[in-house]
C-alpha cells in the first residue's frame, strides 16, 4: 500500500492533495449527516456500507450529474442481493465497477446494465419474500422500514434499537386459552403464516408489549393507541386495522403480503 501510494501522489502539488482531503472528508461529513434523505436512510441499514458510502463519495468528487438517481438504485441493487442472501463477495466486484464507472462518468444506464447482469445470475428476490419464515432473516426489519419510508412525505431516520419490536398480529402465543385466535387457525396455518411477511409489522417498545399475546380487538386498539400514549402508529402498522378493521386471519395476511409485495417492488424493482 505504501509504494501504491508513492506512485498516486508522485510529482502531484501537495495543496491539492489537501484540499482534496478536504473535499472528501466533507462530502463524507454529508453522507453521514444525511438524516432526511430517504435513499441513504435505507442504504444505512444494510450490513457493509463501505461499497455504497464509497460509490456515493466517488460520485460527489467527480461531481457526477445522475447522483440521486445513482442513490435510487444502489438501494434497489444492494437490497434485491441482501434479501436473496447474498454475502460481500456477490456485490463487491460488481462495486468496484460501479465506482470506475462513476469516475468515468458513465450513464447511469450502463451502471444499470452492470447491476442488473450481477442480479441475473441469482434466483430473485422476490422468491425469498415467499419463505415462511422472514422474521428469522436479518433484512426484515429494514425491509419493513422501506416499506414505511415509502408512506410518508418526509424521511427523519428510524434507528433500529431495542425501542423497535417486530410485531407479530398473530400472537407467538396464539393457542393460548384464554385468546379467542383458535376460531381463525388451527396448528398447521399458524405455523405457515405465523413468521411470513404479511403477518408482521412495526412497533414501538411500549405498543409491543402491551399489544403481544393479545386477541385482534384489542391489538387493534393499541396500534391505533386509544388508551395508551396517543400516538400514532407506523404508517404500515395502521394499514392493518384500517383495512382489516374486524378480524385477522389466513384471507388478510395473504392480503396484507400482497400489499407489501406490491409496495416492495415499487421500492426496489429496477426499470
Amino acid at each position: 500500500m505504501q509504494d501504491e501510494f508513492k506512485k498516486e501522489f508522485k510529482d502531484k502539488n501537495a495543496n491539492s492533495i489537501i484540499l482534496d482531503l478536504k473535499m472528501f472528508a466533507n462530502f463524507l461529513f454529508e453522507i453521514n449527516e444525511s438524516y432526511n434523505d430517504k435513499d441513504i436512510s435505507i442504504l444505512r441499514y444494510l450490513p457493509h456500507s463501505v461499497y455504497w458510502k464509497s460509490i456515493l463519495l466517488t460520485a460527489k468528487m467527480v461531481d457526477y450529474e445522475q447522483y440521486s438517481t445513482l442513490k435510487s438504485l444502489l438501494v434497489k441493487y444492494y437490497y434485491q442481493s441482501w434479501i436473496a442472501d447474498g454475502t460481500a463477495n456477490r456485490i463487491k466486484q460488481t462495486s468496484f465497477n460501479i465506482i470506475k464507472m462513476v469516475k468515468d462518468k458513465k450513464s447511469i444506464d450502463e451502471i444499470k446494465s452492470i447491476i442488473v447482469k450481477n442480479l441475473s445470475e441469482y434466483s430473485s428476490y422476490l422468491d425469498y419474500l415467499d419463505r415462511a419464515n422472514i422474521y428469522s432473516s436479518k433484512w426484515h426489519k429494514p425491509l419493513l422500514l422501506a416499506i414505511e419510508y415509502n408512506q410518508q412525505d418526509s424521511y427523519p431516520y428510524i434507528e433500529i434499537n431495542k425501542n423497535l419490536h417486530t410485531e407479530h398480529i398473530l400472537p407467538q402465543e396464539w393457542s393460548d386459552e384464554n385468546l379467542n385466535w383458535s376460531e381463525n387457525f388451527d396448528d398447521n396455518t399458524a405455523k405457515l403464516l405465523l413468521n411470513s411477511l404479511g403477518n408482521l409489522t412495526l412497533l414501538s417498545g411500549n405498543k409491543n408489549i402491551r399489544a403481544s399475546n393479545r386477541n385482534y380487538a384489542d391489538k387493534k386498539e393499541i396500534y391505533i393507541g386509544k388508551g395508551l400514549d396517543g400516538k400514532t402508529s407506523f404508517e404500515i402498522t395502521k394499514w392493518v386495522f384500517e383495512n382489516c378493521p374486524d378480524s385477522w386471519n389466513v384471507d388478510t395476511i395473504q392480503k396484507r403480503k400482497q400489499w407489501l409485495i406490491d409496495e416492495i417492488k415499487n421500492i426496489f424493482e429496477i426499470k
